[in-house]
């Protein structure tokens, strides 16, 4: 069966997604930064796994190396919404919730791409 990459396998969304993915019989990589809950998912569902944090520099790169190269799909279940007033919201708030929401997964997206060129 095909191997996916879960970015975020620990969130809600993120476990459903991997047991979903895994009861169809696929392979499967996960990743989070809960090195407990990350452990306690692979184990149960027989994946492999690599604990990081996509906001880490580097960590992206990481793990979808970790991931290998045959990857047939990839899930970045990863993501914040800022709750504060518009009024209160700094410029690091938009970067952070912009970084984390839309450049790391394109990021997420450009690595696993590069690393299934290379095959």
């Amino acid at each position: 069966m095909a191997k996916y990459l879960i970015l975020g396998a620990t969130g809600g969304i993120g476990e459903a997604i991997a047991e979903t993915l895994h009861a169809s019989g696929h392979d499967l990589h996960l990743s989070g930064r809960n090195a407990d809950k990350l452990a306690a998912l692979s184990g149960r569902l027989g994946a492999s796994h690599t604990v990081g944090d996509v906001m880490e520099a580097g960590a992206i790169e990481t793990i979808v190396a970790e991931a290998g190269d045959d990857l047939a799909g990839l899930v970045y279940a990863i993501g914040t919404i800022n709750l504060k007033p518009l009024s209160k919201m700094t410029m690091a708030d938009f970067s952070n919730d912009f970084n984390l929401n839309a450049a790391s997964a394109a990021k997420a997206i450009q690595a696993a791409l590069l690393a299934s060129k290379t095959k």
